[in-house]
C-alpha cells in the first residue's frame, strides 16, 4: 500500500511539473509573440509606384499569423482577399481589410480589441504592395557649374525652339539672325533681330541670372537660364514675351565642347 502511495505522489509530482513546464512555455510563447508583434514596423506605400497586378504577402508572428491577395489596378486597390488569419479572439481585425481598400492606404486605425492582429493584418497587406513597387528612376546629379564653364558664345538650338513664333515675336529675326555670349568676367549679352540687351551675369547652382539693359527701350530686365546637360552637350533655357527659347552653347549647331 505504501508503494502504491509511493507511486502516485510520484506520478502527481511528474505531471504537476509537467503542467507547470507547459504553462511556463507557454506564456513565453505569448511573451514572445507580443513583443514581435509589438516591433513591427510600418512603412506607408505609394500606390502611385506600385504595378498593376496581384500581389500576395504574409506576417508571421507565431500565434497570430495572415496570408493575403492584394489587387492593384491604375494605382488602385480594387481587392483584398484573406486566405489566412491564424489569431486567439482577434476575427474582429479582418474589419481592417476594409478599410484600407476604402482609403486606400495601409496606414489605417487598428480594429479596438484586436490591436495585435490588426497590425499582423496591416503588414501582411503591406508586404504584399511593395512587391509591387517600380524602382525610383535615378535622379540626375546635379550640374556643378562655374561662370567659365558657360563662357562663349551660344545659339538657338535647332529642333527645341518655335522658329514661326521666334520670326512672329522678334523683329528681324529672320533677317538679322541670333547669337548670344557669356563671358568669364560676368558680362552677358543676347539678341534675336532688333531686341535683346547686354549686362551682368551671377551663377547659382544651375541658374544663371542675367541683369541687362533693353536694346529697344534701355529699360531694366531680369532673365534666368537655367544650365542643362543632356548627351554631353550644354543648354541653356529661359522664357521672353512667353516664348520658351533654348540656346546651345558653341557657334555652330553641334554645341560640342572641345
Amino acid at each position: 500500500m505504501k508503494t502504491e502511495t509511493k507511486l502516485m505522489v510520484i506520478l502527481l509530482a511528474v505531471t504537476l511539473a509537467a503542467a507547470l513546464l507547459a504553462g511556463g512555455l507557454y506564456l513565453k510563447s505569448i511573451r514572445d509573440y507580443k513583443a514581435e508583434v509589438a516591433a513591427l514596423t510600418f512603412t506607408e506605400i505609394d500606390l502611385s509606384r506600385v504595378a498593376d497586378g496581384t500581389y500576395a504577402g504574409s506576417c508571421e508572428t507565431g500565434v497570430v499569423n495572415a496570408q493575403v491577395l492584394v489587387t492593384v489596378r491604375n494605382h488602385t486597390i480594387t481587392d483584398i482577399q484573406l486566405l489566412r488569419h491564424d489569431n486567439g479572439r482577434g476575427t474582429p481585425a479582418e474589419a481592417i481589410l476594409a478599410r484600407m481598400l476604402q482609403d486606400q492606404a495601409t496606414d489605417v486605425d487598428t480594429v479596438s480589441g484586436a490591436t495585435n492582429s490588426s497590425r499582423v493584418l496591416r503588414k501582411a497587406v503591406e508586404n504584399a504592395l511593395s512587391q509591387g513597387i517600380s524602382p525610383e528612376a535615378p535622379t540626375e546629379a546635379p550640374l556643378a557649374l562655374t561662370p567659365g564653364d558657360l563662357a562663349g558664345p551660344w545659339h538657338l538650338t535647332a529642333g527645341e525652339n518655335d522658329e514661326a513664333a521666334i520670326f512672329d515675336t522678334f523683329p528681324g529675326a529672320m533677317e538679322f539672325g541670333s547669337s548670344m555670349e557669356v563671358r568669364s568676367d560676368g558680362r552677358i549679352s543676347w539678341y534675336i533681330g532688333a531686341e535683346g540687351g547686354a549686362g551682368t551675369c551671377t551663377l547659382s547652382g544651375s541658374v544663371l541670372r542675367a541683369e541687362l539693359v533693353s536694346a529697344l527701350d534701355g529699360s531694366a530686365m531680369t532673365m534666368d537660364f537655367t544650365a542643362e546637360q543632356r548627351d554631353g552637350r550644354l543648354f541653356l533655357t529661359t522664357r521672353y514675351k512667353d516664348l520658351p527659347l533654348c540656346w546651345s552653347w558653341g557657334e555652330d549647331e553641334t554645341g560640342a565642347r572641345d
